[in-house]
């Protein structure tokens, strides 16, 4: 059984649209800016003791969106270290599933990479 983590590099993609993050403010149906701390892969990366504004420095851009009663956590960094990987691997083995997708991002589209993570399927959404 694979670990939940997939690296596409899928060109000629068009951009899903705009950016929700906090910088960027856009309005996207079910969009939020940041991520909480509570719940989440925050909660699960940082664990019960985490204070405001702590997070790791690829969570960058940081929006989520609710699809299917379901939080899609989404951050773009601009760069990618061993960090990021050893938590990608960490949220997968947690039961999330994560993508790292260069053609997917809505910050800075060929700057940014854009990071999904979605599940586990739980009752994540009503928590927060």
């Amino acid at each position: 059984m694979g670990v939940g983590l997939e690296v596409t590099t899928q060109d000629g993609i068009e951009t899903p649209g705009p950016c929700p993050c906090s910088g960027c403010g856009a309005s996207v149906p079910g969009g939020e800016a940041g991520w909480p701390l509570e719940s989440g892969p925050l909660a699960v990366l940082l664990g019960p003791d985490v204070q405001p504004g702590e997070q790791p420095s690829w969570v960058d851009h940081s929006y989520r969106i609710l699809r299917a009663s379901v939080w899609n956590y989404y951050a773009e960094p601009y760069d990618l270290g061993e960090r990021a990987f050893r938590d990608f691997l960490k949220l997968a083995r947690a039961g999330f599933h994560v993508t790292v997708s260069p053609s997917q991002a809505r910050h800075f589209p060929g700057r940014t990479v854009c990071i999904e993570i979605v599940g586990p399927e739980s009752a994540e959404a009503s928590r927060g």
